[in-house]
């Protein structure tokens, strides 16, 4: 499967989904995390009509670093 966290970010700069204090990822109130096969929590979100993947802590070190992981 493959992770679009550059579609997904700009999501969380414009508010749709929010990351609090603890490093968890919020969408209109509720967690938007799912856990997958190998226990790593992620982020679904539709943008337009396709479904993009994003891991939940790659979004949290961008979102508290404010720069993309490093290679």
């Amino acid at each position: 499967m493959k992770r679009s966290e550059e579609q997904v970010y700009p999501h969380v700069l414009s508010g749709l989904l929010t990351i609090d204090v603890e490093g968890r990822v919020w969408r209109s109130g509720f967690r938007a995390e799912n856990r997958t096969t190998l226990g790593y929590l992620q982020v679904r979100l539709m943008i337009g009509a396709k479904r993009h993947h994003a891991l939940a802590h790659r979004l949290v070190y961008r979102h508290f670093s404010g720069q993309p992981i490093p290679d």
